[in-house]
C-alpha cells in the first residue's frame, strides 16, 4: 500500500467524523448504546480536577498511571516512561526572526503533578468514530464511484538509510471547514502497515468548531482494525501536565502578515525497546507511542512525508489544505514545514539528502520546495490551496 492509499484508509477510521450531509445519525440499537456508554467509561477516568478552557473545551485531570492507554491488552504490564532515555544531539536551528512561536499549554500549568490533561470525550464523538468504522468498506470500493475525497500535498522521504525520527517547525493557519470534512497539516512516519502521525488539524464534527488543534494518530495494520485520533481509543501516553492533546493553538498565521509556528519532534528512544516520542518546543515531551504497540515501527522508519491532507464528500467542494491560498507565492502565502530534518541510528539530526525527496500531491492543491541551502529556514516546503472543486 502507497502513502496515498494509506491516506485514504487514514480518513476513514481515525479522524471519525462523518455524519449524514443534513447532520442526521445513524439510530443506535440499546446493545450498540450499551457499547458506547462502556467505551466513554474507559476513555473518561475520574478526575481529580477538571480544567475549562475558553473556548469552552473541557480537560479532566487524570492519575497518570490510570490513562486510557493502559486499557490497551498489549499495554498491560507497561512500565510508565516520564521522560525519553535521551533528548536528540544537534540543536535546533535558530528560527527566522520573522516566524513566530504559536502555544498550546493549558492555563496556569495545567494538571498537578502526577496527573495528565485528556480531553473530555463526547458519546457523539465515538458515535461518529462507529459510522465511519463501518462503512470503511462500503465507500473505499475500487469499482464504484467514490463517496469521498481524499486528497494530499506533501514532501516525501524514502531513502535507502533508515530514520529514528524527525524535526520541523509546522506553520499554523486558520481555516473555515464544513461539517462532514476536515483539513490537517502533519507529518506521517511509516514502516509496513505502522503509521503515526502529529501536527495540527481542523475538524469541525470532531471538535465541534473550527478551531487548529493538535492532533497525533496511530495504526498497526493500516486502518483496517486499529487506530485512532488522540484519546479516542486506548494507546498513546501521555506524561505532560500542561500540554494536551487536542487542545486549540494560537495565535494563528496571518495572509500575508504575521506567522506562527509549533515545533515538534517525533523520535524513536533508541534505549527503551522502541517507543516514538512526540516533544514540543524541543524539550517538552508531550508523551509516546509504546514499543508494544508498534509491530514495525519499534525498528526503525522507511519513509516519512510532511505536508497536508484534506477529506470530504465528493459532491461538494473539498476543504481548503494548510493556509487556504495557493503556496507558490512563499512566505505568507502558503502553509510550510521549515528546519526538516531526520535523526540517524546516533540519535543525531541531519538534513535528508535531495535524491531521496519527491514531491506527491494529488486535485487541486499546491506543493513548492524550498532550498536546503536557506541558513535560516534549511529544508523546507510551502503546500496547500483553497477549496477544491467536486469530483
Amino acid at each position: 500500500m502507497g502513502l496515498k492509499d494509506s491516506v485514504v484508509v487514514f480518513s476513514l477510521l481515525v479522524l471519525a467524523l462523518i455524519v449524514d450531509s443534513d447532520g442526521g445519525q445513524e439510530k443506535l440499537s440499546r446493545e450498540e448504546d450499551l457499547e458506547l456508554e462502556k467505551q466513554l467509561k474507559i476513555l473518561n477516568k475520574p478526575a481529580v480536577k477538571t480544567i475549562k478552557t475558553e473556548n469552552g473545551d473541557i480537560f479532566d485531570c487524570v492519575d497518570i498511571y490510570k490513562q486510557p492507554a493502559f486499557d490497551h491488552p498489549l499495554l498491560k504490564n507497561h512500565k510508565l516512561r516520564k521522560r525519553p532515555s535521551f533528548m536528540p544531539k544537534e540543536p535546533e536551528e535558530e528560527a527566522a526572526s520573522m516566524v513566530k512561536s504559536a502555544t498550546i499549554g493549558l492555563p496556569d500549568g495545567g494538571c498537578p503533578e502526577g496527573y495528565i490533561p485528556i480531553r473530555r470525550t463526547t458519546k457523539n464523538e465515538l458515535l461518529k468514530a462507529r459510522i465511519v468504522f463501518n462503512h470503511n468498506r462500503e465507500v473505499i470500493t475500487p469499482t464504484a464511484k467514490p463517496l469521498y475525497t481524499n486528497d494530499i500535498a506533501v514532501l516525501k522521504w524514502q531513502g535507502k538509510d533508515n530514520a529514528y525520527g524527525t524535526r520541523f517547525a509546522l506553520n499554523v493557519w486558520g481555516l473555515q471547514v464544513d461539517k462532514g470534512q476536515f483539513s490537517a497539516s502533519n507529518v506521517w512516519i511509516r514502516r509496513g502497515c505502522d503509521i503515526i502521525n502529529a501536527g495540527w488539524m481542523v475538524n469541525p464534527d470532531l471538535f465541534g468548531d473550527n478551531k487548529s488543534r493538535l492532533f497525533i494518530n496511530w495504526t498497526v495494520d493500516c486502518y483496517e482494525n486499529t487506530g485512532c485520533v488522540n484519546m479516542l481509543c486506548p494507546g498513546f501516553v501521555q506524561i505532560d501536565t500542561e500540554f494536551p492533546l487536542g487542545m486549540d493553538i494560537g495565535p494563528l498565521s496571518v495572509h500575508k502578515g504575521p506567522q506562527y509556528e509549533v515545533k515538534l519532534d517525533v523520535f524513536k528512544d533508541l534505549s527503551s525497546g522502541g517507543d516514538w516520542w512526540l516533544v514540543y518546543g524541543g524539550d517538552k515531551p508531550i508523551g509516546y507511542w509504546p514499543s508494544e504497540l508498534l509491530t514495525n515501527l519499534s525498528s526503525y522508519s522507511e519513509a516519512m512525508a510532511w505536508g497536508g491532507y484534506v477529506y470530504g464528500p465528493t459532491d461538494r467542494p473539498s476543504p481548503a489544505m494548510g493556509s487556504g491560498h495557493f503556496p507558490y507565492d512563499g512566505y505568507g502565502e502558503g502553509c510550510f514545514f521549515r528546519g526538516i530534518k531526520l535523526m540517524d541510528m546516533y540519535r543525531a539530526f541531519y538534513t535528508p539528502p535531495v535524491k531521496y525527496l519527491s514531491l506527491v500531491r494529488t486535485r487541486c492543491y499546491g506543493l513548492k520546495p524550498g532550498s536546503i541551502g536557506n541558513k535560516d529556514w534549511g529544508l523546507f516546503v510551502y503546500f496547500g490551496g483553497p477549496t477544491c472543486r467536486p469530483l
